[in-house]
């Protein structure tokens, strides 16, 4: 029974769960003295009443989610100890930080705003010469993926 080999998994590899996006001191950082980079992701992925909802994260997970499950699961199953379950942990971590990236980097959330891609790429840009959620590349890189196995926890990207 599937059930049963989900907890005979939970059982080997403890419990682990693993958070990506933009948490922890890279959430807390303040961008510019009136709000923090969490707040700022949270206004750009949901949207506001100005800005149109860039959900990448929900997008991500919608794209990734399965196969993070599939290599997580066979972690588990396979590691021959606990170092290596955490090895192949971190490498999952990498990964889905490099997918949330990706996400915003291809450009698949909704296009900016004329005056935003002009002011981003110049007086000539237009929407699509400039990407999404990327300005200063501070939202790009501040995120990180944690991964708590047990009692142990570990900030990844």
């Amino acid at each position: 029974m599937l059930a049963d080999r989900v907890r005979a998994i939970l059982a080997r590899g403890g419990e682990t769960e693993m958070t990506v996006g933009i948490q922890g001191t890279q959430a807390a950082a303040d961008v510019n003295g009136e709000a923090t980079q969490g707040q700022i992701a949270v206004w750009l992925h949901y949207g506001t009443d100005r800005i149109p909802a860039r959900p990448w994260l929900a997008i991500t997970g919608h794209e990734h989610g399965r196969s993070w499950l599939r290599y997580w699961a066979r972690a588990a199953r396979e590691a021959e100890d606990d170092g290596a379950y955490m090895v192949r942990m971190r490498r999952l971590g990498v990964a889905a930080v490099a997918d949330c990236k990706a996400t915003i980097a291809g450009k698949v959330v909704k296009e900016n705003a004329k005056s935003t891609a002009r002011r981003k790429g110049g007086p000539g840009a237009t929407p699509a010469d400039v990407t999404p959620l990327v300005d200063t590349s501070t939202l790009l890189n501040a995120h990180r993926a944690v991964l708590t196995v047990g009692d142990r926890e570990e900030i990844i990207g």
